[in-house]
């Protein structure tokens, strides 16, 4: 799997609120950390893949009126760099969100706020 494909999972999500497949690329996560999704905090090694579980499912379920545009967008086949724009009730915010990939396994989800 490349980096477009982990992403194009990850929008399907958002737009949809289907989390099965983004639970499925959880078990090869190596290295996780959201400000949006989670707690801000980067986990790495064997925490990282429950902790992504579990931010998705929390997601899914919390699912409120948010829009998310991809304000830049660089994509490599082992690892991608996307700007997001988040809006919600509270305003726009932005993210850097970093993938990586190995041997068609998504390894890194790193999604941490930025200004612009």
């Amino acid at each position: 799997m490349k980096s477009n494909e982990c992403f194009e999972i990850f929008n399907h999500f958002l737009a949809t609120g289907d989390s099965a497949q983004m639970l499925s690329l959880a078990g090869s996560v190596e290295v996780f950390g959201s400000s949006s999704l989670s707690d801000g905090r980067t986990y790495i090694g064997q925490q990282a893949p429950a902790k992504l579980r579990e931010a998705i499912q929390r997601a899914a379920v919390r699912r409120s009126n948010v829009s998310v545009g991809i304000r830049h967008a660089q994509f490599a086949d082992d690892h991608a760099n996307v700007v997001l724009e988040i809006k919600d009730d509270r305003g726009a915010r932005y993210t850097l969100l970093s993938l990586a990939t190995k041997n068609g396994s998504m390894t890194t989800f790193h999604e941490s706020r930025i200004e612009l």
